[in-house]
């Protein structure tokens, strides 16, 4: 079973929907103005998730290929990799989301990566919700270009139909 909510928990939505309340959800989502990384549904999933029957793939930063990560992962799944995030963090706005998080972002690394923030989260010294910001930062200002991959595009696109089709069928999360 899996809930949504929008906005973000963090943000403490009224209230926590079901499967077949999500278009309303993204209508609401759609129809207001605010940054895209403050601007999707959440979706909180109940229980376990069997990979063999659940998963597509894990889609991991390069950061992490030829690691243990990468490892680790692909004993779950086919291991995907995206463009991935990098970026230096002189680089950064400090008006964006507010100057504690880039002064916090330059203590981490001069380079900014993925798994510098993961290790940053498992050491526990640092508070999750600012390290979230500082995951904000990053993925504003570290993208890396995308290559256009039609083909890939096309699946996803593919896949992405399928769900609709399959939630329509059968709404029951």
């Amino acid at each position: 079973m899996a809930t949504y909510c929008y906005p973000d928990s963090v943000f403490e939505p009224e209230r926590i929907a079901r499967i077949e309340e999500v278009p309303t959800l993204v209508e609401r989502m759609l129809s207001e103005e605010k940054d895209p990384l403050d601007r999707y549904v959440e979706a909180h999933v109940h229980g376990g998730v069997d990979f063999a029957t659940d998963v597509e793939a894990i889609v991991l930063d390069p950061c992490y290929q030829d690691t243990f990560v990468h490892a680790a992962a692909s004993l779950l799944s086919e291991v995907e990799f995206h463009p991935g995030f990098s970026v230096e963090t002189g680089d950064l706005d400090s008006a964006y989301r507010g100057a504690e998080y880039s002064d916090l972002a330059a203590t981490l690394a001069g380079t900014l990566e993925p798994d510098i923030l993961g290790s940053a989260a498992r050491s526990g010294r640092h508070d999750l919700q600012s390290l979230k910001r500082v995951w904000h930062l990053l993925a504003r200002y570290g993208r890396r270009a995308d290559p256009i991959d039609i083909s890939q595009a096309l699946a996803t696109s593919h896949r992405l139909e399928q769900l609709k089709k399959t939630m329509m069928k059968d709404p029951t999360p």
